[in-house]
């Protein structure tokens, strides 16, 4: 049994040691969050968005502690009202170095508007605060200036990160909605933004549509897979450091399998990791390949089930390595119809998120979904 802690972190937020590379990213984020340049983070989900700008909080935190960091994930926010008093509570939590400071600011800062303070019993003293929207939405610039007169009267900087930002689709007029940000953020001196989250193709429109609000509103962003040496290097010094041993040449199989999908790669390698006692083989890796397919045929088979007859078979062309999809005999062959189905199957399988235009060319999102494909589904 292996008595040390895994080495390998997915699905929930990396430590300080479990980063492979991201330098480039981190460097540009500190630099603008350090010079109040509003950024729009883009990339497929589970590429670590959420884990490079909680890395960078905590490197501004060391480096710039005049520069207060809001970190906010909206995945819970579901209406107009939820975003406001968790915009409320979170900038005011980021700005109050002690709690009973919080009724002070609250007071101070929001005059017009008295929101209803709930703190948690648990030891970590969670903070929500309660508004009406129909007083909220007669006097918005209370709280979407919040942060702006905060550090103005307290000469400090802030960053909003707004995770899961896309989620200000679902409120019933989002246009409206996104105008009147837009129009509140922009003239903000003292606070800068951040926005991102896991819908790549509505935050890609968001953000690059010329007639959309928040077109230009920063620069953005677009995250780019680890690649490959970063990932070998990594994956062998992390099973280094746990007393473990693998090969170069056995680091590169896991990652260009998973083809450096940063999610995929880290659960594969601690698959690999906690079959290893001492000495990485080639049959450990096949061992935790096969095991992981067999994990997710309870995710995948609903999946399969739930998508047309065409759209398999575009999945099958893709799985073959075709590169054009929409040639006359690729579609004869795959039983794709017609050219303008080709393009419809693909924005049905984006807007499904399971696969993603990239580079031109689209691809799986999950690169165990392939897999699975390839050796459980489309077998004879």
């Amino acid at each position: 049994m292996n008595k040390e802690p895994a080495p390998f972190k997915f699905g929930q937020l990396p430590g300080l040691f479990d980063f492979a590379d991201r330098d480039e990213e981190r460097a540009q984020l500190i630099r603008n969050f350090s010079n109040n340049i509003n950024t729009m983070l883009i990339s497929p989900r589970r590429w670590g968005k959420s884990s490079l700008v909680k890395r960078v909080a905590e490197e501004m935190a060391i480096q710039r502690p005049e520069i207060k960091i809001c970190q906010i994930d909206m995945y819970q926010v579901r209406s107009e009202l939820d975003f406001y008093e968790i915009l409320a509570s979170s900038v005011v939590k980021a700005a109050a170095s002690k709690w009973d400071e919080v009724s002070d600011y609250a007071k101070n800062f929001l005059t017009r508007l008295v929101p209803k303070i709930t703190l948690s019993p648990e030891p970590t003293q969670e903070l929500s605060f309660g508004f009406n929207l129909d007083e909220v939405q007669k006097r918005p610039s209370e709280i979407l200036d919040l942060a702006e007169r905060i550090c103005e009267a307290k000469d400090i900087r802030m960053v909003i990160c707004l995770d899961e930002f896309q989620n200000i689709s679902l409120f019933p007029d989002q246009m409206a909605f996104q105008k009147m940000l837009r129009s509140h953020w922009q003239k903000h001196q003292k606070v800068s933004y951040c926005l991102y989250g896991s819908k790549r193709q509505m935050l890609t429109e968001f953000f690059t549509k010329a007639n959309w609000p928040f077109y230009r509103f920063g620069e953005i962003l677009f995250l780019q897979k680890i690649k490959t040496p970063h990932w070998v290097e990594f994956i062998c010094r992390r099973f280094q450091e746990t007393g473990k041993s693998i090969t170069e040449i056995q680091a590169e199989r896991i990652a260009l399998t998973m083809e450096n999908h940063p999610y995929f790669v880290q659960e594969m390698s601690q698959n690999v990791w906690f079959r290893t006692s001492e000495i990485c083989n080639d049959e450990t890796i096949d061992l935790a390949i096969d095991t992981i397919l067999t994990q997710y045929n309870i995710l995948y088979r609903p999946m399969v089930e739930r998508l047309s007859n065409p759209q398999l078979y575009y999945l099958k062309a893709l799985c073959d390595n075709v590169q054009k999809l929409s040639s006359k005999d690729t579609i004869q062959k795959y039983q794709l119809g017609t050219s303008a189905n080709v393009l419809k199957i693909r924005k049905a399988l984006e807007y499904q998120e399971v696969i993603d235009t990239m580079e031109g060319y689209p691809q799986f999102v999950d690169p165990t979904f392939r897999m699975w494909l390839q050796q459980k589904f489309f077998v004879r």
